[in-house]
């Protein structure tokens, strides 16, 4: 009797296992003389070996997002980084610098107030992270950001073991967050306090107010809090607000470069005139998966 050959499994293509399959059954007594090409079992040996290649395929993928260098989905990128304490980049807004004049009756230029702008038939609106006074009808070097704020709001439930919150907008410039903590929905305490967001842990002690910034396995940006150790835990039934903009990144770059007396490319209200004093610049979109591969080992 012939002594029976191991099957040989070092191959990925697809008719080299099929081959390797037919090969290791004619060596078998029991198939001595079978006709693998004109029967049934064709069949098999086909459902066989595309079992073995996409079983090979998916297990050289997953090999593959097990390190960084090798990775492809940027879930896999992106969980590499933050063990190496590497937050990608988020989008960031444009921002321009503007002057204003006005016969409004006011004195104050407040936080989140609307500039619109057009370029290339598209609508961008802009938005002033700070107040500003206005003395005499006018304020200069206003500093205004391409995007529209918008605001979510959490409360800690009793069982939150891991205080992050997920901000489900992949267009976020995370620059631009600002973290309040109130006592309870009822209980306005802590509402005006500052959270600082913490690029490191080198000076956050266990009392700091301070909050960290991830990306999660979907791509959106996460706030988490701290455990009494580094960073201070919050309680349940405290009041999370989180406000934010949200942004289309590096598209309105360069708008205000073609600003003219006779042709403002930003307005405001009807009695304002805006005058470009810098052009928006600086926006860009979300760190590319590529930029994280290489820039995270070197963070």
């Amino acid at each position: 009797m012939p002594t029976d050959k191991s099957l040989q499994v070092n191959s990925l293509d697809f008719d080299q296992i099929k081959l390797s399959i037919k090969n290791f059954l004619s060596d078998q007594a029991v198939f001595k003389d079978y006709d693998f090409e004109g029967s049934g079992l064709s069949v098999l040996l086909d459902v066989l070996s595309y079992t073995t290649y996409y079983q090979g395929i998916y297990n050289h993928l997953s090999s593959n997002e097990l390190f960084l260098d090798t990775a492809i989905k940027r879930s896999s990128v992106v969980s590499h980084a933050k063990s190496l304490g590497y937050t990608p980049r988020s989008r960031t807004a444009a921002t321009a610098v503007v002057d204003i004049t006005t016969t409004d009756p006011v004195s104050l230029l407040r936080r989140g107030s609307i500039f619109k702008a057009r370029q290339n038939d598209v609508l961008y609106q802009f938005v002033n992270v700070t107040d500003y006074d206005i003395n005499n009808g006018s304020a200069t070097d206003v500093e205004i950001k391409e995007g529209v704020y918008k605001t979510k709001s959490f409360v800690v439930p009793n069982n939150k073991n891991n205080q992050s919150f997920v901000l489900d907008d992949e267009n976020i410039d995370t620059t631009t967050i600002k973290v309040s903590v109130q006592r309870s929905i009822s209980d306005s305490t802590g509402s005006i306090d500052v959270w600082s967001n913490a690029s490191t842990v080198v000076d956050v002690k266990s009392d700091t107010k301070a909050y960290f910034v991830e990306e999660t396995f979907d791509g959106f940006p996460s706030i988490l809090f701290g455990d009494d150790n580094i960073g201070q835990k919050l309680s349940a039934g405290n009041l999370v607000t989180v406000t934010y903009i949200t942004t289309k990144g590096a598209e309105a770059n360069g708008i205000g470069s073609n600003d003219t007396t006779s042709n403002r490319s930003f307005t405001f209200t009807p009695n304002t005139t805006v005058s470009v004093t810098s052009q928006a610049a600086g926006g860009e979109f979300r760190e590319t998966t590529d930029s994280i591969r290489f820039n995270a080992p070197k963070s």
